[in-house]
Order: C-alpha cells, then structure tokens, then sequence
C-alpha cells in the first residue's frame, strides 16, 4: 500500500513539474478536402462511368477521395522531409507530432481533416503549423494542375480518333442522302410548309 501510495505521489509530482516547467503546446488547422456544395460527387463518378460522362468528369475535377491514402500520403516523408530539414528535425519524429483525424467540430463532416501538432516551442511551433498547411495547399496545387494535364492530354490522344469518326459518319449520311435523293432536313422541311401554306392558299 506505500509503495503504491508511493508511486502515485511521485508520477503526480513529475506531471505536475512537466505541464508547469515543460509544457506541451497544440496548434491545428483544417483542410478542405471535398466540395461542401456538391454532395453529389461519388454518384456523379460512377453515373459518368455509365453514360460516358467522363469528359465532363475530367473537365469538372471531381473524383472522390480515398481518404485513408490522403492521410497516409500528408504524413509521408515525400511532403514532410523538406520541413523536417528545415527545423533541424527527422522526418519520423514530425510524424509523431503530427495528427490527422477526419471531421470537424462535428463528426458527419467527412469532407474536412484536422491536422494538429504538438511542441514544446509556441512560436516555432506555430511557424511550422504554417509551413505544413503552405505545404500541404502547394501539394493539393500541384496535384490538381497534374490531373487536369492528364485530362487535357487524354482529349488530346483522343482528338484524331473522334475527327476520324466524325468525317466517317458524315461520309455515311452523305452517301445516304445520295441513294435515296434526300435534300438536307431543314431545306426539305422548308419546302413542304411552303408547299403546304400553297395547298392551302387554293383550297381557301
């Protein structure tokens, strides 16, 4: 009983000392990660999938995000390494400081990551709070800009195929045209409502 007695004073005694003589500082920061005002994201990707909506979807920049992957990849040393030597730190012991959790103030908004850090320094820490969310929004850039390069050189591989089948389809129509004397519908259609308004002028 006094050794645990004993225990207990002293491990209050070096909490007490610690958060009095080494306290421990929290700063955090939300990122964004999906569109508030579309909700629709996810059915969107897989009805485009269906009727061939996906040019829509690469000029949109919509594809849902596995968020699992995206916290994995914002704690990875390909983005934390460059901070990490900057601060004269390694890039496993940021990561320990480091906490991505999903959701804001309320547990439904999936669509947010808190990422909070933990120091001992107020100050540096806070300039490294901001260094980390500079780093992650150039991250997010750059990660869009290569998606809509990918988009663009899709549409561009696949210029010549589609100008190939339009110049077939019109080749077709036009030998069709051909085989049955058909004129062009809006030329054709004009002439039966004159020829109809004439009719109708002689029956009056």
């Amino acid at each position: 009983g006094v050794t645990a007695a004993g225990v207990l004073v002293l491990s209050g005694l070096i909490t007490a000392y610690q958060r009095i003589f080494r306290p421990v500082y929290q700063g955090s920061f939300a990122l964004l990660i999906t569109d508030p005002l579309n909700n629709e994201s996810g059915n969107r990707a897989a009805a485009a999938a269906l009727d061939g909506g996906m040019f829509e979807e690469l000029a949109r920049n919509t594809t849902s995000n596995d968020i699992p992957t995206l916290i994995e990849l914002l704690q990875s040393p390909l983005l934390l390494s460059p901070i990490a030597q900057r601060y004269d730190l390694n890039a496993n012991a940021l990561t320990k400081r480091i906490k991505i959790r999903i959701g804001g103030k309320s547990k439904e908004a999936e669509g947010i990551l808190k990422v909070s850090v933990t120091g001992r320094d107020p100050v540096e820490d806070k300039q490294l709070l901001d260094d980390l969310s500079s780093t992650y929004l150039q991250a997010a850039l750059q990660q869009r800009q290569q998606r809509l390069s990918d988009g663009l050189n899709f549409l561009n591989r696949q210029g010549p195929a589609l100008e190939a089948k339009t110049k077939e389809i019109q080749s077709e129509v036009s030998d069709f045209r051909q085989r049955h004397s058909l004129l062009e519908p809006t030329t054709e259609g004009r002439a039966l409502k004159q020829r109809e308004a004439a009719i109708a002028a002689q029956v009056l």
